[in-house]
């Protein structure tokens, strides 16, 4: 962000869509309040804020908890600049709400869309029941997801962990059973990191490096003698028994 501070600093003359990357940098790399003061000097300056740096500052808002100055923004965008939402901005205030607590809001926002929600604006619904526990509400948008994509594994997993969650482990027996009939599969998460100009990928279940090993031996040692003790509430044990069924021991990682 330093070096895209200078090249914008630098910039003769500047446009909305400079602003915008400006904006969406510090999002991205969650810098919220200097999201939000790049914008007010975007504003000051006499710039008109359109769709993309809205949708910027909601997901900026969202990842950073700040339910207020999100539906400030919302609501800015729709009276202040006429800015019509469109799915993906639906889908920001409804991860934003969602991750806070307010599942009733949340709905309504769907309620309010003018067009049918798509699978991401269920999902973030669906994240929103598992971080505050709501099964029954779960279960009814996992159905909402089978219509519109019946064959994403990710959707299972996630209903699945739900029910882990509360301990209806029959519940997910029968989850991951449906999985395997099916032959779905969920892609593996992957992570990267930026060192001395170059990228370095890691797939979940990749052999890590001695020395990347080495290093998170040390941390975790150090944590300890610290008297740091590990929430493992989202941690799942599982694995299968001889027939292929999932059951109870092991250590499984859903996410």
């Amino acid at each position: 962000m330093q070096n895209a501070e200078k090249i914008f600093k630098s910039m003769k003359r500047r446009n909305v869509s400079s602003w915008n990357a400006l904006v969406a940098g510090y999002g991205l790399n969650g810098q919220v309040n200097d999201a939000l003061h790049a914008y007010s000097q975007m504003l000051g300056y006499g710039f008109r804020p359109n769709g993309r740096t809205l949708l910027s500052l909601l997901s900026a808002c969202s990842h950073s908890g700040m339910v207020e100055k999100g539906l400030e923004l919302y609501r800015s965008m729709v009276n202040d600049f006429n800015v019509n939402p469109l799915l993906v901005h639906y889908g920001c205030m409804v991860d934003l709400l969602g991750r806070a607590g307010y599942i009733d809001e949340a709905k309504e926002i769907i309620n309010s869309m003018p067009f049918e929600p798509d699978a991401s604006v269920w999902r973030a619904l669906l994240s929103a029941c598992r971080a505050h526990s709501d099964l029954k509400l779960a279960k009814s948008i996992f159905q909402k997801l089978l219509e519109v994509e019946p064959n994403n594994a990710g959707n299972y997993i996630m209903l699945s962990n739900i029910c882990a969650d509360v301990g209806l482990w029959s519940e997910v027996r029968d989850l991951r059973m449906h999985l395997k009939e099916k032959g779905l599969k969920k892609n593996p998460g992957m992570s990267w990191i930026f060192v001395r100009n170059q990228v370095h990928c890691f797939i979940a279940g990749d052999q890590l490096t001695a020395e990347v090993s080495a290093t998170l031996n040390s941390l975790l040692f150090a944590l300890k003698d610290d008297g740091y003790i590990p929430d493992l509430w989202w941690a799942v044990q599982e694995e299968e028994d001889e027939r292929g069924a999932p059951g109870l021991g092991g250590s499984y990682f859903w996410d």
